[in-house]
């Protein structure tokens, strides 16, 4: 097939396990989505269960890279299958697969959903040779990572590998954002919120404003870092025990998400942002969902998600529990246990 005439393809990516219900369905909604868009899924084991129409898996092997980065970091290993080490690993799958795959991709996380509006197209237009957001002095986001080719891949993974020597906590996050301040002109910060100053919190960089401005006028509408997903709603229970907080600010985010609101827009059957002060609206492209609730991935039952969370969405703070989350957790704490005495 001749690169040059292909869309631009969709890129999940899953490490060291099977794959969660809510990726599958948040990939079968994308597919429907976007059926002139290859959807591949990047793995390194085997997923026998995962059957989906129109899906390509691609699957990686460990290289040097990969013992590279783990030999240099220094995060525990036995949380969630090596957390810390396959959210930074994947940006050396990316480049693996771009190495085969000799064109430019969209990365999409699995716990972002799209809108059907997405700009998926603006993308390949752009100068720039990467795209993502940046939401705090320290952090970056893969939420939506634009990569055009494979010299751009690489020069991320180089990059990876040498901040992991200097610094064994290295996150992904903290990855992109020193990235970003050693390459900013090759980079197109996507925009998480409306351009004005104060809508963010006093930290941020005026040059970041800009780019965000930039970032605006280029795609019209806004995409989630972590602030929408998180604030709006609500943080990832497996890490609470079954609570999820809903309408809490990420501490040391630059977004001021109390001043924004979120409403329902039946046209696009996504939601849109409007900020409190002045009303301006901004269609939202992408919502960053870390509660990894499977509802707001179906296809069936995610409208009824996102209006009900829109109708709250200036209402004060709150906690929810999930009893079922707790009780899972419960018994995967007992098993372990059991397997300690064994």
């Amino acid at each position: 097939m001749n690169e040059s005439n292909r869309n631009l393809p969709i890129v999940f990516v899953h490490l060291n396990g099977k794959v969660p219900k809510y990726l599958k369905l948040n990939i079968e909604r994308t597919i429907g989505l976007f059926p002139n868009n290859r959807v591949i899924l990047l793995v390194n084991t085997k997923q026998p269960q995962l059957e989906v129409s129109d899906l390509t898996i691609y699957e990686f092997e460990c290289n040097e890279d990969w013992y590279r980065l783990e030999n240099s970091l220094d995060h525990p290993k036995n949380f969630r299958n090596n957390f810390w080490l396959i959210s930074i690993a994947r940006f050396i799958v990316l480049k693996d697969f771009l190495n085969s795959y000799k064109g430019e991709i969209l990365h999409i996380e699995s716990d972002v959903i799209l809108s059907k509006d997405f700009p998926i197209g603006k993308f390949s237009k752009i100068q720039e040779k990467l795209a993502y957001p940046i939401v705090s002095k320290e952090r970056g986001v893969a939420s939506i990572l634009y990569i055009r080719d494979l010299e751009s891949a690489s020069k991320l993974v180089e990059h990876v590998l040498e901040e992991s020597k200097l610094n064994p906590n290295l996150t992904d996050m903290i990855a992109l954002r020193t990235f970003y301040e050693k390459h900013s002109k090759a980079i197109l910060v996507l925009p998480i919120g409306p351009s004005e100053k104060h809508y963010y919190r006093d930290h941020v960089e005026n040059n970041l404003l800009i780019k965000f401005s930039k970032g605006l006028k280029t795609f019209e509408g806004v995409f989630d870092g972590n602030d929408i997903g998180v604030y709006f709603f609500g943080t990832n229970p497996f890490n609470a025990k079954g609570k999820i907080k809903i309408r809490h600010e990420v501490p040391l985010n630059y977004a001021d998400v109390i001043k924004w609101q979120i409403f329902y827009n039946p046209k696009r059957n996504f939601i849109d942002l409007q900020t409190k002060e002045d009303g301006i609206i901004s269609p939202v492209y992408s919502i960053h969902a870390t509660s990894k609730i499977n509802q707001i991935f179906s296809i069936r039952k995610q409208a009824r998600v996102l209006q009900y969370r829109s109708k709250e969405s200036s209402a004060k703070k709150k906690i929810e529990f999930k009893i079922q989350i707790y009780t899972k957790l419960f018994i995967i704490k007992i098993i372990r246990k059991l397997k300690f005495i064994i």
